[in-house]
């Protein structure tokens, strides 16, 4: 039982880990300026998290694991609510604080590792913002990145294809900073792979686009012209590749501040220089000159080439006991270091005759030639050999003491694994049931919800017209007692009037004309009496309108979160074209279906929607629910008989479709 104790509190707190918000610890919180604190430090926002990001460049290196755990939260948070443009500006932050990390890492497994991701966070700007011109700047710096990127990582065909997509993009812009750093990296580029002279022509471009002041950028382009002169030498031996590479270095010393970084660097490249023409004293002299105040030149890492190089001018001044001080001295896995101290050896023995020493110095060299780790990987597979060898005899000897209890744990395993899966279904079982039962039963009640609305809807409606007909009727009553008390009473009169005026009459012709005049006094007052009657007729069934109850539905229904209703109708063609019947018909039948859809089909999206041509109506209301199931012609629901009978008689046609996606019931009548 203690097993399956254990699987229960591991699922808890697995479900319960997902819920824990992100925080910040004390010795971080601690350090960060007032600009960069969280608001509340066991809390952290998404934006708080950007911002600590954005700026890991400035805090210390060891707090960045807890940035990367803010990082990979960000990468799993929902994406659904962030605007595409933020995405790009969040996607930026990431990836260059991945590729900032991964300079930092202390693993090239774990450094490859933070490039991929930072890799996909620039790709993902590139894909995002390209087509967005108010980011071209953010684009241009996500092509720079992945140039830079893949030079590090020795790609060399992918770094040159993102350094001129970085260029053309900043061409297309006109933006010039961007332009520079393109040019920059193709021009680093290009001295990697020792093309000198494509180095030096993409640096005159970077030149061309910074101001010609001696301050900044346009100093640290000079220093690398003058790296490119001095590998020339290296490669070529030419000496005017020497006197320029001079002259840009007394350029530099005379407009660079002094002790400047750039100094120091010039200083090395010098001394450099000078060790490439053999001229090992003033090389030293120089190598010297390149540490700032307070720094050391005994540091052998290959990297701080200083303190390296000035034991070689030793050694090659005749110092053999050098060659022993750096054997001790150089570090371990310091390959880069190993490899050049070796090739220097060997060159050395060789301009001396000492051919014996060559041959093992070569021998030495040439295991870092091509693999700078391959020693390292060599006695990892030696001792990964000894320990398989060793573990393989264990395992053998267990296995011919133990071979029963072997099995017996196995078995043991597997039933614990299949116990273990077994009740895990069943939990997973019960719960999408509870949930299956839960999501019915909120269903359900939502359903009551929008029919009790609907229902109110309904009411609303009816007591309105209700008041409003009564005001009619209250109106056309008073209306017709008017009338009669005065017209109906004075047409009586006059006619009375003329049957005297006839009867006095002196001859035939004016008794014919009082005889016309009787005849059309008493019509005009029959209708006069039809009229007031039809006035004094109650007419509260004829206050169904179409437009206001679509109205009425769409007011009550569209802000709410379980139902909108949308109407398009054309309400003039509703106006000049509706009769009283039409109204009358058409409203009920929308009413039944919009109930239909609520209770039947779940529905949460309605649309009604009205319109003509020159001699019809077209009417359709369709929801997005779940359908119904029809009933064939001769149990066919009696909502469903009441809609196309109350169509039929507009002299209509009634359709009704419903699935899966929806139902849609429409038709059209004559107008």
């Amino acid at each position: 039982m203690n097993t399956y104790y254990k699987l229960i509190i591991f699922t808890a707190l697995i479900f319960c880990g997902k819920g824990l918000k992100a925080q910040i610890s004390d010795s971080l919180y601690s350090i960060l300026p007032a600009n960069l604190k969280p608001a509340d430090p066991k809390a952290l926002s998404r934006n708080e998290k950007m911002l600590l990001l954005k700026n890991a460049g400035t805090l210390p290196v060891k707090f960045w694991n807890e940035f990367e755990i803010f990082a990979e939260q960000i990468a799993k948070d929902n994406k659904k609510n962030i605007g595409r443009e933020q995405l790009v500006i969040e996607s930026g932050i990431m990836g260059n604080f991945y590729k900032i990390y991964a300079m930092n890492s202390k693993m090239p497994e774990t450094g490859y590792a933070r490039y991929r991701i930072a890799i996909n966070y620039f790709k993902r700007v590139i894909e995002l913002g390209e087509s967005m011109p108010e980011f071209h700047r953010v684009v241009s710096d996500a092509y720079s990145y992945l140039s830079f990127i893949y030079i590090e990582n020795n790609v060399y065909d992918s770094a040159s294809f993102f350094s001129g997509k970085c260029i053309n993009n900043s061409i297309q812009y006109k933006d010039s900073l961007s332009l520079f750093g393109g040019y920059c990296l193709l021009a680093d580029l290009y001295m990697i792979m020792d093309s000198m002279d494509r180095a030096l022509n993409i640096n005159s471009l970077a030149i061309q686009l910074v101001p010609q002041d001696w301050e900044g950028r346009f100093l640290d382009r000079h220093y690398f012209k003058m790296r490119c002169y001095k590998t020339l030498y290296e490669q070529t031996k030419n000496m005017s590749y020497v006197d320029t590479a001079k002259k840009i270095a007394d350029d530099i010393f005379q407009h660079a501040p002094k002790q400047s970084s750039i100094i120091y660097r010039v200083y090395e490249q010098l001394g450099k220089l000078y060790f490439a023409m053999k001229m090992y004293r003033k090389s030293i002299l120089y190598l010297d000159s390149s540490l700032a105040e307070g720094q050391s030149n005994t540091n052998l890492e290959y990297l701080a080439v200083p303190g390296f190089m000035r034991e070689l001018c030793l050694i090659r001044l005749g110092n053999k006991a050098r060659i022993e001080y750096l054997l001790d001295s150089i570090p371990a896995g310091s390959y880069n270091t190993l490899r050049l101290l070796y090739e220097e050896l060997y060159q050395q023995a060789v301009d001396e005759n000492e051919w014996q020493n060559a041959y093992l110095y070569y021998r030495e060299y040439n295991k870092y030639k091509d693999s700078l780790k391959i020693s390292d990987v060599n006695r990892h597979i030696k001792e990964a050999e000894q320990k398989y060898e060793a573990a393989e005899k264990q395992a053998r000897i267990a296995a011919l003491e133990n071979k029963s209890l072997i099995r017996q744990k196995e078995q043991r395993k597997i039933i614990t694994v299949v116990v273990g899966v077994a009740f895990f279904f069943l939990v997973a079982l019960g719960f999408v049931a509870g949930m299956y039962r839960y999501l019915h039963i909120k269903r359900k009640s939502e359903v009551q919800l929008l029919s009790a609305e609907l229902y109110n809807v309904e009411a609303a409606i009816h007591d309105e017209k209700l008041q409003q007909q009564e005001l009619v009727n209250a109106q056309r009553k008073k209306i017709a007692e008017d009338m009669h008390d005065e017209v109906s009473s004075g047409l009586a009169a006059f006619r009375f009037y003329i049957i005297d005026l006839k009867s006095r009459a002196n001859n035939e012709e004016t008794a014919l004309m009082l005889s016309t005049l009787e005849s059309e006094a008493q019509v005009l007052y029959q209708h006069v009496r039809t009229f007031m009657h039809n006035l004094n007729t109650d007419s509260t069934a004829a206050g169904y309108h179409v437009c206001e109850l679509a109205d009425q539905l769409s007011a009550r229904f569209n802000n709410k979160k379980l139902l909108a209703i949308h109407t398009l109708i054309d309400r003039s063609g509703v106006e000049e074209h509706f009769t009283g019947d039409m109204h009358h018909e058409l409203y009920l039948v929308i009413k039944e279906a919009v109930a239909n859809s609520i209770k039947h089909a779940g529905a949460s999206l309605i649309q009604i929607s009205i319109s003509f041509n020159d001699q019809h109506c077209f009417f359709a209301i369709t929801d997005n629910g779940k359908g119904f199931k029809t009933r064939n012609a001769d149990t066919e629901g009696i909502g469903l008989k009441s809609m196309a009978s109350r169509i039929h008689a507009i002299s209509g046609d009634f359709t009704m479709r419903t699935g899966s996606q929806g139902t849609v019931v429409e038709g059209s009548f004559p107008v």
